[in-house]
């Protein structure tokens, strides 16, 4: 498989992805991916379990609370997005000095 930073569009060595959680992906790729005793479906499958259990937590309060359940889960959500985009848009602004 191709990594993904190997592509071959003319363009694509220009691009520069800023990485929102950078510290802690540095972290990842040295201390855990950097192993060689590393399964990174490890990773995928704890990601997906975790999603999992998110939207089995919103059924459940669904049955139990009712529509307001379904009102309150969206924050969190729109929370943690906007904290992706705000590190994002800082990476951008440093980069343009």
């Amino acid at each position: 498989m191709v990594h993904w930073n190997s592509r071959k569009e003319a363009n694509w060595s220009k691009f520069k992805f800023n990485q929102p959680y950078a510290r802690g992906l540095e972290r990842l790729k040295e201390e855990v991916l950097g192993k060689t005793d590393f399964d990174p479906a490890t990773l995928w499958q704890w990601g997906t379990m975790q999603g999992m259990a998110i939207i089995k937590i919103l059924k459940d309060c669904e049955k139990e609370f009712g529509k307001k359940a379904s009102r309150l889960f969206p924050r969190p959500c729109i929370r943690s997005a906007m904290i992706l985009l705000s590190k994002l848009l800082r990476a951008l602004r440093n980069r343009r000095g």
